[in-house]
């Protein structure tokens, strides 16, 4: 529905809007179509990988359409490969940081279990001199 009764109402404003070209965008779509914004595994990066990063990943995957759509195959293009690194980044942070836990766990069991073994060493040196009251 139009609104061409209205005076001053002019049909064409805004349809050169369209027409503009962004500024560094390419015309022509690529050969390969439309890329893959990498949302699934953003999203799953996102649950098993390092928040921040993941995080990044998302926000990009989710720029991905909207350049394709508005005719920026090249950002398109860069935005799902960044997507795509800082998803990966994601998961090798966390997976670097899952190993140093463990070699901290390691170490803390290994002092404990020193620990205990020469406290039990200590017991089982004590000389027995005094003996027990009977009904003990």
């Amino acid at each position: 529905m139009t609104n061409s009764y209205q005076p001053g109402f002019d049909p064409s404003y805004g349809a050169g809007a369209t027409s503009l070209p962004l500024q560094g965008a390419s015309q022509q779509p690529p050969m390969s179509g439309k890329p893959n914004d990498y949302m699934g595994f953003s999203i799953f990066s996102c649950f098993l990988g390092f928040f921040p990063l993941a995080l990044a990943a998302i926000i990009l995957s989710s720029r991905v359409d909207l350049l394709w759509a508005i005719g920026d195959y090249t950002g398109a293009l860069d935005t799902a490969q960044r997507a795509k690194k800082f998803g990966m980044w994601a998961l090798i942070i966390q997976v670097i940081m899952i190993v140093i836990a463990f070699i901290a766990f390691l170490s803390w069991f290994a002092l404990v279990m020193s620990m205990i073994g020469s406290a039990l060493q200590d017991i089982s040196n004590m000389p027995s001199t005094t003996p027990m009251p009977r009904g003990y």
